[in-house]
């Protein structure tokens, strides 16, 4: 008795074709809303944070964190240089343009992480390597290196609606001291923890305390 070679042959119809592309599309939907308005993971690429967060490690943002409220200080936050997020579509539009940028291996550079050192209303200066909020000395126990003014000439009103960010590698830091305060429209949200390496993982917080 002879073998016979069996052949299966599957052809999808069009319907199943359409539906598989459907499904795959709202994948893709469901994944750029969560990543664009709820929460998202991202990756240390700078060396402005050390010691409390280094190059490689990924970060869990909070993009709900400011819906209802402020930020405080001591809160480590994501937000985009020089460029204000207005409303649920810009935020998708962001998404779409960061997973293009993925594709084809080119980053966004405007996207930065740092710490909230002054609020609105406020006033800072910065002198003998130390920072003022409103005259008082601020307990900055996580800072690496001195804090030097850079740009920041004397006593600075913070305006309304604006944060004074700063690294907490403060020598290799550009960040407010330079480029000035950060609009509340440019933060996308709060890094809450270390979500990656395993070994690293930690919540993102200070307890932030005026000297008296």
């Amino acid at each position: 008795m002879k073998n016979r070679n069996l052949t299966f042959t599957t052809k999808l119809m069009a319907g199943e074709v359409l539906s598989l592309i459907g499904i795959i599309l709202l994948a893709l939907m469901l994944g750029m809303i969560l990543s664009s308005q709820v929460f998202a993971i991202a990756g240390v690429r700078e060396i402005s944070m050390e010691d409390t967060m280094f190059e490689g490690e990924r970060l869990f943002i909070n993009k709900v964190a400011y819906r209802a409220n402020q930020p405080e200080r001591g809160d480590v936050v994501v937000f985009l240089k020089g460029r204000e997020v207005n409303g649920f579509f810009e935020r998708c539009l962001i998404s779409l343009e960061d997973m293009a940028g993925a594709i084809g291996n080119n980053q966004r550079d405007n996207r930065l992480v740092k710490r909230v050192i002054g609020l609105p209303g406020e006033t800072i200066e910065i002198k003998d390597g130390k920072v003022y909020i409103n005259g008082s000395e601020l307990n900055e126990p996580y800072v690496r290196n001195t804090t030097f003014p850079d740009m920041l000439d004397g006593e600075y009103l913070i305006p309304e609606d604006q944060y004074f960010m700063m690294g907490d590698n403060r020598i290799w830091s550009s960040d407010s001291r330079r480029f000035g305060p950060v609009s509340i429209k440019s933060i996308e949200g709060k890094a809450s923890f270390i979500v990656w390496p395993p070994s690293k993982w930690t919540t993102l917080s200070a307890d932030y305390q005026n000297d008296k």
